[in-house]
């Protein structure tokens, strides 16, 4: 009796054999959840890979970046944009003008003909281009350079900025063909300065000891100079045309790149003096000069080095480098720029991989505020207007693509 008992209840205990019925609602469950992990996977590795590459956000009815680099730029969409924009800005002989001058809600003036505002843009093709092998950009490069040497199209270029030291910059590092290098020289040497210092005696032994005291000087005397750093306004990039008062600042590198190329005496006398002008001015007017003035000292100072072979010439420029960097309005396109490319100049004749963070650290607060992400092409801003300029935006297109 007590076996048949526990045989029965062991029955009623056995579990079913056979196929087991699923509920329908489980289905439903397991295919729901599936799809949520795989929407949030997804959503999770987008937000990721945004955060890496730098996000967007909207201030003002503008579009900004709002990148977060610190070391090298995330790829090479902003330099492409800054290009294509760039391309956009030229008058009817296809020569770029010198930009935007926009009210603070973004209504700007008819650009501004000029023949000295493209060669940063060159100079950003090329690295863009031996970056990516761009075939197209390749097309517009040699477009460019063609019609910049075409003294029946550009007659006269007035060196008002870096001219000669692009196209030396870009001879030097690129592989086109000899045609256009040819076109390169011509870009330089068919230009004029507005000073020159030509008749006298050259005596560059002379001038050497002049800029060798100089020098020596600003490098014992760091610590006076650094008591003297102020912070720089941007009153003066009110104006498009963005006319520059001390030209000897940029002059000098300008002519030693001219000189490297035939090895001119009176083209290096001329640089000197410029050089030594700058040095005279960095070491008695510091709470009167900007922040890209010290930097365009400073890339002069680096030119020295193939030809004289003289290491304190690169201790001058990282020194200054440290100084001016401390003077940088973040609203500014010419600090930025200019502070930027000595950085960038810094890391390529040294290898030194802090000059390459530090060349991000320069211009990233700016990448984040002045970008016009809704038209493309960098600005800088005042309480009463933005200016896209044409050759700042050339040589920040430029910066974001390393070498």
């Amino acid at each position: 009796m007590a076996n048949d008992l526990n045989k029965k209840k062991y029955q009623r205990l056995a579990l079913p054999v056979g196929k087991i019925k699923v509920p329908k609602f489980l289905y439903i469950f397991l295919i729901v959840l599936i799809i949520l992990i795989l929407v949030f996977g997804g959503l999770y590795f987008y937000l990721k890979n945004s955060i890496k590459s730098g996000g967007m956000s909207k201030k003002n009815g503008i579009v900004e970046t709002t990148n977060q680099m610190t070391s090298e730029p995330p790829n090479l969409d902003l330099p492409k944009k800054t290009l294509n924009w760039l391309n956009t800005q030229r008058d009817e002989r296809g020569a770029y003008t010198t930009g935007l001058e926009c009210d603070i809600d973004l209504n700007c003036e008819i650009p501004i003909t000029t023949n000295r505002f493209g060669f940063s843009v060159l100079w950003a093709e090329n690295r863009y281009i031996q970056k990516t092998n761009d075939e197209e950009q390749l097309k517009i490069f040699k477009n460019d350079i063609a019609l910049y040497a075409d003294r029946n199209v550009i007659k006269v270029i007035n060196n008002n900025f870096w001219n000669c030291y692009f196209m030396w910059d870009i001879w030097n590092n690129s592989n086109l063909d000899q045609a256009s290098k040819d076109n390169l020289e011509k870009i330089c040497f068919n230009s004029t300065y507005e000073s020159s210092y030509g008749g006298g005696i050259i005596d560059i032994k002379k001038m050497k000891m002049v800029v060798n005291d100089l020098t020596s000087d600003l490098i014992t005397n760091k610590a006076a100079i650094d008591g003297q750093l102020r912070l720089n306004s941007v009153e003066d990039e009110d104006l498009i045309e963005d006319v520059n008062e001390n030209q000897y600042f940029f002059n000098s590198s300008d002519r030693m790149a001219r000189y490297l190329w035939k090895k001119n005496d009176n083209d290096f006398f001329n640089s000197l003096i410029d050089f030594q002008q700058s040095l005279d001015f960095y070491k008695n007017k510091q709470t009167e000069m900007k922040a890209y003035e010290g930097c365009e000292t400073g890339i002069a100072s680096l030119m020295l080095l193939p030809i004289w072979n003289d290491s304190k010439y690169l201790d001058l420029s990282k020194i200054i480098l440290d100084q001016q960097t401390k003077k940088i309005n973040q609203n500014s396109m010419k600090d930025i720029s200019i502070c930027g490319l000595l950085a960038d100049k810094l890391y390529e004749n040294t290898g030194d991989k802090t000059f390459k963070t530090k060349k991000y650290d320069i211009i990233n607060e700016f990448l984040k505020n002045n970008f016009d992400q809704e038209n493309s092409g960098f600005y800088s801003k005042s309480e009463n207007s933005k200016i896209k300029n044409v050759k700042y935006n050339g040589i920040i297109a430029g910066l974001l693509i390393d070498k």
